[in-house]
C-alpha cells in the first residue's frame, strides 16, 4: 500500500511549529471533509527548490526539509498502460 498524497516543504524544528501547521490544516481541510487529503498536499505544495552553495544546502539554522503524507486511508496504485 502506497499513500497517493505526499507534501515536501520546510518548518522550523519545534513542537509548537508542528502544532500550528497541524492546527492550520485542520481549519483549512477538516479530515472528515471530501478530499481533505488532496487539498492539503496541494496547499503544502509536491516539490521544493532550496539554493546551493558549494555541497551545503542554504536553509535556516533550525530548518528541516520535510516529507509529508496527507493520506490517512492506505491506498492502492493502478496503473494503466
Amino acid at each position: 500500500m502506497v499513500g497517493l498524497t505526499v507534501s515536501v516543504t520546510t518548518i522550523e524544528c519545534e513542537l509548537g511549529a508542528v502544532s500550528n501547521l497541524n492546527r492550520l490544516l485542520d481549519s483549512l481541510a477538516p479530515r472528515d471533509g471530501h478530499g481533505s487529503n488532496h487539498v492539503r498536499a496541494e496547499l503544502l505544495g509536491h516539490s521544493l527548490t532550496s539554493p546551493l552553495f558549494g555541497e551545503r544546502l542554504m536553509i535556516g539554522t533550525w530548518q528541516w526539509i520535510i516529507l509529508l503524507e496527507c493520506d490517512i486511508r492506505p491506498q492502492r496504485l493502478s496503473f494503466v498502460a
